[in-house]
């Protein structure tokens, strides 16, 4: 276990209920800052721009976010997700809201950034840093858990979304950063937590921002969106149907790759064609 992460686990252990430890007001102020934040965020649009946290993106998309297509100003998402990663949103300051409780010199917390890479120039925000190492914490279900977090060599393995990429491209925007420390991994079924280190994930962090790279001059080079393949095939269901694959169907630019695309809504914003 993670020293850090041990420290939290033994402040929560030896402070909870225990009416002693008074709160730093600081870092009350700052978690309830951040919540704030979100929770205004989460009634509003947003303009689509290729940023550190979208690196997994296909060269389709990408064309659409470096040509400012006019698509959703959100994706596609089903309520029952939108609230989860609402959740996942708020319980993210909530750790960290305890980790300086108990005395972890976090630093640097949502701390903006530029990326220049192939003459684009991205901006995000990172999460913290410790001992000047770059961290990011990510909140998932009990599968993912256990298998995708369970190791630094799982999540190489099944990182679809691009995680250690995304991690890497923070490093390299910040000064402070002597590296990537790696992942605090909140577990919303079972409350547990752990860090995955990213010691030994240099050679895939560097492939993933190269593969990036390439991605960025491919949709750089194309005249239209449609001279690109779409990101991912639709496929035919059980029932004969053809659909979208869940990437695709969630998308902001679903209705500008697929126009014709029929899609029947079973329940109030939910398109069946998401799983």
């Amino acid at each position: 276990m993670s020293k850090h992460i041990k420290q939290l686990k033994q402040f929560v252990y030896d402070n909870a209920g225990n009416n002693q430890h008074e709160i730093n007001e600081e870092h009350l102020q700052d978690c309830l800052s951040s919540i704030e934040h979100v929770l205004r965020s989460f009634f509003k649009g947003r303009k689509h721009s290729l940023s550190p946290s979208g690196t997994s993106a296909e060269p389709r998309k990408i064309w659409h976010l470096l040509n400012k297509t006019q698509g959703e100003n959100r994706d596609q998402f089903k309520p029952t997700s939108r609230i989860k990663m609402l959740v996942s949103s708020v319980a993210e300051f909530l750790i960290v809201f305890l980790m300086k409780e108990a005395g972890v010199k976090l630093h640097n917390e949502q701390s903006k950034i530029k990326i220049k890479i192939r003459n684009h120039e991205m901006t995000g925000s990172n999460d913290y840093g410790l001992n000047n190492l770059m961290y990011d914490f990510k909140c998932t279900n009990d599968e993912d858990y256990r298998t995708k977090w369970r190791s630094a060599s799982t999540l190489a393995e099944k990182d679809y979304f691009s995680y250690i990429g995304q991690l890497g491209l923070y490093d390299r925007g910040v000064e402070w950063s002597n590296g990537c420390g790696g992942w605090d991994v909140y577990n919303l079924n079972t409350g547990d937590i752990k860090h995955i280190s990213a010691k030994k994930l240099d050679y895939v962090m560097d492939r993933e921002i190269e593969h990036l790279e390439d991605k960025i001059d491919e949709a750089k080079k194309a005249d239209n969106w449609y001279d690109l393949p779409p990101c991912y095939p639709t496929f035919v269901n059980k029932q004969g149907e053809e659909q979208l694959d869940w990437r695709c169907a969630r998308c902001a630019f679903v209705d500008t790759c697929f126009p014709d695309f029929k899609k029947s809504k079973r329940d109030l914003n939910q398109v069946s064609y998401i799983k």
